[in-house]
């Protein structure tokens, strides 16, 4: 069990099982959790509270961590008492001779005083020579001779909440009736469960934006806008987009990612070009946007260093998805590109990040208020992800479907990524106010495609990051012709009502067109056809779509996930499918 799953279950506030909760504490023992995701458990714990069951689990599990103190060969009752703490809080120095004195024996682990209360070992050290560090062969003997014995607790005694109670001291959750040992050191899940005001999260994207360089294009005398996506299957809009608007004679410098889990990356798919380089320095950067209107690199170690340490905290304490994070994240890097305008698309569905479209209304207006406030000119469109955008998902067929729409050379299945990179870069250029009405700004981008300018563009910007420019006259040459061609065919009749994208990229990945975890190697030649989409009609036997993979194993790896990835029904659906859901404006905020 990951530990961000089970911080996220807990965070959500679903109960976990005892299995999870051995889960935790075996993983504060072993050092195997980091103190980060320790503390950011105990924080869900903290603020959504323990079942009942919870506690039990969680009490016999830190029990279970050490070893238990065996008195079976005293023939005589056992008993302790415990205090919750207090001021001149005194009774256990005369409860402990007194019960014994009565016939019970006291095998009494005690505390050190922290904060206002005092503790029963420090009052013990008062005593001149008093012990209280002993074995626990020591503890049995005292407590044999004389009927009790007091010792701090041994690091075999639930070693577990030894490591959580160090924690306390730098806590605000000392009151917590489930937790005790609740730890609030972790600021990251804190500002996850009770969010941030507007003012917060600027000033958390200044101070991470300001945490590096950002690049300086005032010898540029052109507008400068970028893109950014917040991820999907088959989302490969941006490698037209930037020809596309270079073209029209606005600059991009496109700063990008790679992928992970079920979402592709830009990078990735760009990598899939023999020879391109995405590891830009600085200057390399700016030569390549001046000598071909956009360049594409990954994050330099210079530019907002504090998003990459705080990224790799995020994934590790379940808090991704927490949207001041997300802008924060997002803009700090957009921000340090100098732009003057930026358009970001903000994926709802099945395959995206944001899956309740609320949720992404949430996320673009955020991006966008924050944007505005830096004074970038800053719009989000909405777009659907219920199903995977365009032909083809995998870096190097996305590539190829990419050269093919900027050649001309078009088929139905390629229209919506077409549709959605038209309505984005024509955004782009009104803010940048190169045009001045969406008719405008669209007439202007399609010019550029059917003049092959935007090719052209892409051309040359391949040849400046070293990469194979022979795919512009020959995209085929993307293709790996090693790979098997499999289809993937229905057993039912009816209309596709639903198509569960982040299983067909969730199958990609397995198949090694993406990551499940960081460090994950890329086929970059595999991938999946959309052969039927949303609303279309089916027959049994009929291919919904096609695998393009290394061998049968990888096949029977796949193939049930995405026949189950398409729900069809006995009735076309009533609505049609909408691609752009909604847009958010500067005057829509």
């Amino acid at each position: 069990m990951r530990p961000q799953e089970i911080i996220a279950k807990k965070r959500d506030g679903e109960i976990l099982s005892r299995q999870e909760i051995n889960a935790f504490i075996k993983g504060v023992t072993d050092k195997t959790w980091a103190n980060y995701q320790t503390s950011a458990l105990l924080m869900a714990m903290f603020m959504g509270g323990l079942a009942q069951e919870e506690r039990n689990a969680l009490t016999e599990a830190m029990l279970n961590s050490g070893e238990r103190l065996d008195f079976s060969d005293i023939d005589a009752p056992l008993a302790d008492k415990h205090s919750t703490g207090g001021v001149g809080d005194k009774t256990s120095l005369i409860i402990a001779p007194v019960v014994a004195a009565c016939g019970v024996f006291v095998p009494m682990i005690s505390g050190r005083g922290l904060g206002h209360t005092g503790g029963t070992l420090d009052k013990l050290e008062s005593i001149a020579g008093y012990n209280v560090n002993l074995s626990t062969k020591e503890f049995k003997r005292i407590i044999k001779n004389c009927g009790f014995a007091m010792s701090g607790q041994t690091a075999k005694i639930a070693p577990a909440d030894k490591k959580l109670y160090a924690l306390r001291d730098a806590t605000a959750t000392v009151e917590s009736i489930p937790l005790i040992v609740a730890s609030i050191m972790s600021k990251k899940l804190a500002m996850f469960m009770g969010g941030l005001a507007q003012e917060e999260r600027n000033a958390l994207t200044e101070a991470m934006l300001n945490s590096g360089e950002r690049l300086d294009f005032s010898d540029i005398d052109a507008p400068l806008a970028d893109k950014h996506s917040t991820g999907g299957v088959g989302d490969k809009t941006s490698l037209i987009i930037a020809p596309v608007v270079a073209a029209c004679g606005v600059f991009v410098p496109m700063i990008s990612g790679r992928g992970l889990g079920h979402t592709g990356g830009t990078l990735d798919k760009l990598e899939s070009i023999a020879g391109y380089n995405v590891n830009l320095s600085t200057k390399e950067f700016k030569r390549i946007i001046k000598n071909c209107g956009f360049a594409m690199s990954g994050q330099t170690a210079k530019i907002a260093p504090a998003d990459k340490k705080l990224y790799a905290l995020r994934d590790a304490t379940a808090t991704v998805e927490s949207i001041p994070l997300i802008v924060a994240s997002i803009m700090s890097k957009k921000l340090a590109e100098g732009l003057d305008a930026l358009v970001l698309d903000v994926k709802t569905g099945s395959g995206a990040f944001m899956q309740n479209l609320d949720d992404a209304k949430n996320l673009a207006r955020a991006l966008c208020k924050t944007g505005n406030a830096f004074g970038v000119k800053t719009e989000a469109v909405i777009s659907d992800m219920n199903q995977p955008l365009g032909k083809f998902v995998g870096n190097a067929l996305e590539v190829f479907e990419c050269i093919k729409i900027m050649r001309g050379e078009i088929d139905e299945q390629m229209h919506q990524t077409l549709e959605l990179s038209i309505e984005l870069a024509a955004r782009m250029l009104i803010l940048c106010n190169v045009a001045h009405t969406l008719q405008d700004s669209r007439f202007k981008i399609q010019d550029s495609l059917d003049s092959g300018a935007a090719l052209e563009k892409c051309r040359q910007n391949i040849e400046c990051q070293n990469g194979d420019a022979e795919i512009c006259d020959n995209p085929e040459s993307l293709l790996d012709k090693n790979l098997i061609e499999i289809e993937i065919k229905t057993k039912k009749t009816g209309f596709i009502t639903e198509i569960d994208a982040g299983a067909i990229g969730e199958s990609i990945s397995k198949i090694g067109g993406g990551r499940i975890k960081v460090e994950d190697k890329i086929d970059f030649a595999v991938g999946y056809q959309c052969v039927k989409k949303l609303g279309d009609e089916i027959k049994s036997g009929e291919t919904l779509g096609v695998i393009f993979c290394r061998n049968e194993t990888q096949v029977d790896l796949v193939y049930e996930k995405l026949v189950n990835a398409y729900k069809i029904d006995d009735e076309q659906p009533a609505q049609n499918f909408k691609l752009i859901r909604q847009v958010i404006s500067p005057r829509t905020l």
